[in-house]
């Protein structure tokens, strides 16, 4: 077939990358799923904590999207049901429409045990694949629609 574009070694990708892709993602999620139960968090919610702990108190829902990576039309109904179970407070934002949120001490304590099980179930997931993390995280990233730049290592150009 003609019209399927080529890779940058002239051949086709393999057919099956697409599904072995998404069967990676279902894995990995399984994973995280079973290392965030105990702490009573789904991976959004979970994604949404953790990032608000980088955040300066009285974040928009809008930073908090983009800081987490979650898409903006899921951030407003988590963060409702965050602020329900406690881990997050609203108040007024700097005009009618912003909402100001921030981390109760409840959401900060589960944030920072949700960011150690993220990272523990990715370093265990991960290691298994390769050592070099920072080749992957550039596939991962480019494949997500986000690119990141290479960090060049000490006395080396990027």
């Amino acid at each position: 077939m003609s019209d399927v574009p080529e890779s940058r070694a002239g051949q086709p990708p393999p057919a099956d990358l697409g599904r072995l892709l998404w069967q990676a993602a279902n894995h990995w999620q399984r994973a995280t799923r079973r290392g965030l139960a105990p702490l009573g968090l789904t991976q959004t919610q979970a994604l949404l904590l953790t990032a608000a702990l980088d955040l300066p108190a009285g974040f928009s829902q809008i930073a908090l999207a983009r800081a987490s990576g979650v898409d903006v039309t899921v951030v407003s109904p988590a963060t409702r049901g965050l602020v329900t179970a406690g881990y997050l407070q609203r108040g007024r934002g700097p005009d009618e429409r912003t909402r100001a949120v921030q981390l109760t001490a409840r959401g900060r304590s589960a944030a920072r045990a949700a960011r150690q099980v993220l990272h523990h179930t990715d370093a265990t997931f991960f290691a298994r694949f390769t050592d070099d993390h920072q080749a992957l995280r550039m596939v991962l990233s480019t494949l997500s629609g986000r690119p990141v730049r290479v960090r060049a290592a000490a006395g080396r150009p990027a």
